[in-house]
């Protein structure tokens, strides 16, 4: 495992442990040892990891190309319209002016060039 991953997976420990403060996520710990409720700690973080990067690589970067304000489906420019409707249906609209959303539950993001 890489320093980066390690710092990512400390940073995810920090925060589960401030959930774990507020009350936010709940552990009993009454006949559990401080060590075990540390590596119960990791573990949550490591699977949090694990979702984040499965979440971001799924995701689909749309480039907005143009400040027109029009649907001319295949003339080669994608417009923020066009964009935001190929993220909502998570087909391409478009006949290749923008990519097409990712999947139902995943977030795309649209960017302005």
């Amino acid at each position: 495992m890489d320093d980066a991953s390690l710092e990512n997976i400390e940073q995810l420990i920090k925060i589960t442990e401030k959930y774990i403060e507020r009350g936010i996520i709940v552990i009993n710990v009454e006949k559990q040892s401080l060590k075990t409720s540390s590596a119960l700690v990791y573990c949550l973080a490591c699977l949090l990891s694990v979702l984040m990067d499965r979440v971001s690589a799924q995701a689909e970067t749309i480039v907005v190309d143009t400040t027109e304000d029009k649907q001319d489906v295949g003339d080669g420019s994608c417009t923020l319209r066009e964009a935001i409707n190929n993220a909502n249906v998570n087909i391409d609209t478009t006949n290749g002016d923008c990519l097409a959303g990712e999947g139902d539950s995943i977030i795309d993001v649209i960017t302005l060039d």
